[in-house]
């Protein structure tokens, strides 16, 4: 098993747009920061529906969240 975390900004993201965990977690549907932290820890993906409503929520592209996998 890989223990490396999963590059990404989502944490830089969320901050620039002045939002909590808990308030990404409740505009995607969530009743928990849970998957959030894991996500912004690089522990595990968002589902693709999921990583559309990060890029929309916070208003850039999706290959701006996980740029290492595209840009390798």
């Amino acid at each position: 098993m890989n223990d490396t975390p999963i590059p990404n900004t989502l944490r830089e993201h969320r901050k620039k747009a002045g939002l909590t965990v808990m308030e990404v977690a409740r505009a995607l549907g969530f009743t928990s920061a849970e998957r959030i932290s894991a996500w912004e820890k690089g522990q595990s993906y968002p589902h693709i529906t999921n990583l559309a409503k990060l890029s929309k929520l916070f208003g850039v592209q999706v290959h701006a969240l996980y740029q290492n996998l595209f840009y390798e």
